[in-house]
C-alpha cells in the first residue's frame, strides 16, 4: 500500500506520489526524492501516537533530486518543491531502504526493527539487520522508531 494521496497516472498503473527528503544534510536520506511503501498504512499514519504491528513494511524508494531548469519540466507530475523554494523531479536511482517489524524481544535487531539497505542494479542487500547508520537515526523517532509523514490520515478519518 502506499502513502500519500493519489494522483492521476497515464494507463492502469499508478507510482507512489514523489516527496522531498526531510533528512539533515549528513544523513543517508538526505537530498533525494523518494517513494514511500507501507504495508499498513493506517498504522504508519499513527506513527507518532503508536508502536507499529509485527509484520508492518515500509520500503522508502529513493532518486537523485535534478533541480528542474528547463521550464517544459516545470509541470510534471513528478516534480516536487524543496525546502529550498526550487523545483526538483527524480533523477538517477538511488538506494532502497526497507525496515520490517518483528517481535522487539527477537534478538539481532533494533527493538524488533530489521532494517535493510539495496543499490541500484544490486542483486543482493548492501546491508541488512542492525544497521548502524539506520539505528543512530532512528533511536531518535519516538514511540516506534518510526518518523511517519506529518499531515497523513489513516483511511479511516
Amino acid at each position: 500500500m502506499m502513502v500519500g494521496s493519489l494522483r492521476w497516472a497515464p494507463g492502469m498503473c499508478m507510482a507512489p506520489p514523489m516527496t522531498m527528503s526531510k533528512a539533515p544534510p549528513e544523513t543517508p536520506h538526505a537530498k533525494k526524492l523518494y517513494h514511500l511503501l507501507v504495508k499498513d498504512p493506517d498504522a504508519y499514519a499513527d506513527a507518532a501516537q503508536q508502536s507499529q504491528p509485527v509484520g508492518q513494511v515500509i520500503v522508502k524508494q529513493s532518486f537523485k533530486a535534478e533541480e528542474v531548469k528547463n521550464s517544459t519540466d516545470e509541470n510534471r507530475a513528478d516534480a516536487v518543491r524543496g525546502r529550498d523554494g526550487k523545483l526538483y523531479m527524480p533523477g538517477e536511482a538511488a538506494d532502497l531502504f526497507v525496515m520490517f517489524k518483528v517481535d522487539s524481544g527477537r534478538s539481532g535487531t533494533d527493538d524488533g526493527w530489521v532494517y535493510g539497505t539495496l543499490a541500484p542494479g544490486e542483486e543482493r542487500a548492501t546491508s541488512a539487520g542492525r544497521v548502524a547508520s539506520c539505528m543512530e537515526c532512528h533511536q531518535n523517532a519516538k514511540p516506534d522508531r518510526v518518523f511517519g509523514v506529518k499531515g497523513l490520515k489513516s483511511s479511516g478519518e
